[in-house]
């Protein structure tokens, strides 16, 4: 366990879960929600994999009760913002792990890592996420990198 909070512990990616992040990885509207192209399993499981060796702020998420996978959020540090990502497996949508985990990652960046602004990029089609984001703080600005996507800052 890396860091944990009121409903979820974070622990690093692991072997141990690569079937939860196939299942994940591959449902159609999880790939719709975060990447332009269609993955299938060897890509996701070689992605997986890297994530793994790579010595970055990837976290899988454990429901603490169940110790059932709830999904991954990440950290990428760039300068003084940090992007933030994340995916929930789509048995446990709907189940505000999603606002939890914000949060708390963002508590972690800027207690561990010194982190004080935020950034991320949301498909305008994906108004549940933008909806949680802006629960958290986040606003949209201008700066959107294509048109289907919605930039915003925390």
């Amino acid at each position: 366990m890396i860091f944990e909070s009121d409903r979820i512990i974070y622990v690093k990616p692991s072997e141990k879960y690569m079937e939860d992040y196939i299942k994940m990885y591959t449902d159609r509207d999880i790939q719709k929600s975060l990447f332009k192209n269609e993955y299938h399993d060897n890509a996701i499981i070689g992605w997986i994999k890297k994530l793994i060796k790579e010595n970055n702020y990837t976290f899988s998420m454990i429901d603490k009760n169940t110790k059932e996978f709830i999904g991954n959020i990440e950290i990428i540090k760039k300068d003084d913002v940090a992007e933030i990502m994340i995916s929930i497996t789509p048995s446990k949508q709907g189940r505000h792990y999603a606002t939890e985990a914000i949060k708390s990652i963002i508590e972690y960046g800027r207690k561990e890592l010194e982190i004080s602004n935020y950034d991320l990029n949301v498909y305008k089609n994906n108004e549940k996420a933008i909806h949680i984001y802006e629960k958290v703080g986040f606003t949209q600005d201008n700066k959107n990198i294509s048109e289907d996507s919605i930039h915003m800052i925390l």
